[in-house]
């Protein structure tokens, strides 16, 4: 059951959590420092947030999906690199 639940689940919840960081993020900094974001702005936000968990957290630190790599390696696994000719 163990490895049902880490091979099926887990990357089910973490791309759930992912953006969830990110709108609580921007939860609280309207709430504490009372700044209005427009909504263009705050989707700007949460997507660099979601995409820095998703390209510097999953693969270093949950070896999701490649293993555990460097950013590089992630980059170069999802075509995100410039040729060698370039």
């Amino acid at each position: 059951m163990r490895g049902l639940s880490r091979s099926k689940i887990r990357p089910i919840i973490l791309t759930i959590i992912a953006p969830i960081a990110g709108f609580t993020f921007l939860y609280l900094l309207e709430v504490f420092l009372d700044v209005e974001l427009s909504k263009k702005l705050s989707a700007i936000v949460n997507f660099v947030i979601v995409a820095l968990i998703a390209f510097l957290v999953f693969p270093r630190r949950l070896g999701i999906p490649f293993g555990r790599i460097g950013t590089r390696g992630v980059l170069r696994k999802t075509g995100f690199y410039l040729p060698e000719n370039a």
